[in-house]
């Protein structure tokens, strides 16, 4: 759940959101461990330069789109995709020279200038680029690189790379 303040278009979201994860199975689970990934690194609050709730989603889903059409294997596990997601915005996709749109099936575009924004069309207004509040995607993409390789190392536990939170015990009188 997200909370959204002076803006009109949260309540337009929730239906292609729900959409978006009837069609990609996978998007939920991977928005919700990248989401806890973002917040513990510090990279989720967009007014540092973070990446927030809907860029998340958004880049998620231009993962799935893209995975899907490069990739036809049908029995793909989470863990796996997880990895490919790490690697793909860690390594793979090429901020500086492509944008993402996950209009239709999706696409890559080639930025009409290279530039160190990320460039994100935001698929309820096109004219508007929600990539553009990332201050630092090499730091991100660094820390995507670490946590997909510590996923390697240590047999997929997702506990190498989000610590539990601790509960609080709630007393009753």
């Amino acid at each position: 759940m997200d909370i959204s303040f002076n803006v009109s278009d949260g309540y337009c979201a929730i239906e292609p959101t729900k959409q978006l994860c009837e069609k990609y199975i996978a998007l939920k689970p991977l928005v919700i461990i990248m989401k806890a990934f973002l917040r513990q690194k510090g990279l989720n609050d967009t007014h540092i330069g973070g990446i927030g709730s809907f860029l998340l989603l958004v880049l998620v889903t231009a993962f799935l789109q893209y995975t899907i059409k490069e990739n036809q294997e049908k029995n793909i596990t989470l863990g796996k995709l997880l990895l490919e997601l790490l690697s793909f915005y860690g390594k793979n996709f090429n901020y500086r020279k492509l944008g993402i749109s996950i209009v239709g099936d999706g696409m890559l575009f080639n930025k009409p200038c290279f530039n160190d924004s990320l460039t994100v069309e935001n698929p309820q207004d096109p004219d508007v680029d929600i990539g553009k509040s990332v201050r630092d995607f090499d730091n991100i993409a660094k820390e995507f690189i670490t946590a997909r390789d510590l996923l390697k190392q240590n047999g997929m536990s997702l506990a190498s790379i989000i610590k539990s939170i601790p509960t609080k015990k709630f007393h009753t009188n």
